[in-house]
């Protein structure tokens, strides 16, 4: 963290503001993880990794509405980004909407057949 806090304060950049993002979040530090990605998303609004990032701890919050609003946005930057389609799915789940889930499982997998992720959660939630 104190080597990406150094390269910020020489320059502001979405990539820094990402990775001090995830470091943060591995550290159990979500309050400042999610402020970093919101400034990565600040700086370049079309950067998908902070927005998909941010969902998931949203997500791991309770936060589950704001979580469905950041997979939405990845997902209209980078239609075809099949973990956010997962990710999506499983916040879907968490609000009860099977019916969405199920679809959004069956499109990651579709983009992305290998994602093993997908189908399990599709999967547990058919039956």
């Amino acid at each position: 963290c104190e080597l990406i806090m150094s390269a910020l304060a020489q320059c502001e950049s979405e990539i820094f503001y990402g990775n001090l993002g995830n470091a943060l979040a591995a550290r159990g530090m979500r309050a400042a993880a999610m402020e970093s990605f919101r400034q990565a998303i600040a700086l370049k609004p079309e950067y998908v990794h902070p927005h998909n990032n941010l969902g998931n701890l949203l997500r791991e919050e309770g936060r589950l509405t704001e979580a469905v609003e950041c997979f939405k946005t990845v997902i209209a930057l980078q239609p075809d980004y099949a973990e956010a389609h997962n990710n999506l799915a499983n916040a879907l789940v968490d609000l009860g909407d099977l019916d969405a889930a199920i679809e959004a499982y069956r499109r990651a997998i579709a983009l992305k057949p290998g994602l093993l992720e997908a189908r399990s959660n599709l999967l547990f939630i058919l039956s």
